[in-house]
């Protein structure tokens, strides 16, 4: 898989939160690719995985493999945190903010 990252142009929507499924994973990773205008076929190409698998990872295909699905999400500039359960309504807060301050 490649290693360079997809140039940044216009900031892409905020479609950001807490991901508890790969359904969910799959909406964030394509309205974020969508948001920088990228087609399946650019983000594949780039990151030397094929578009099948960025489909079926959009789709929410729960057997998608882990170190393409993260070096996918880091290609895209995007990236998982970790954090307990208990704090993940706050960081949601954090991020709708952050959001809000950019529509600012």
């Amino acid at each position: 898989m490649g290693s360079e990252m997809i140039p940044i142009g216009k900031k892409a929507p905020r479609h950001y939160g807490i991901v508890r499924s790969p359904e969910e994973l799959g909406r964030v990773m394509r309205a974020h690719r969508k948001g920088r205008r990228l087609t399946l076929e650019e983000t594949a190409d780039v990151g030397g995985t094929g578009i099948r698998f960025l489909s079926e990872l959009e789709r929410g295909k729960a057997t998608a493999q882990l170190g393409k699905t993260l070096e996918t999400l880091r290609l895209l500039g995007l990236e998982v945190v970790v954090v307990p359960r208990g704090m993940a309504d706050r960081v949601q807060q954090l991020l709708d903010q952050a959001a809000e301050d950019e529509r600012d």
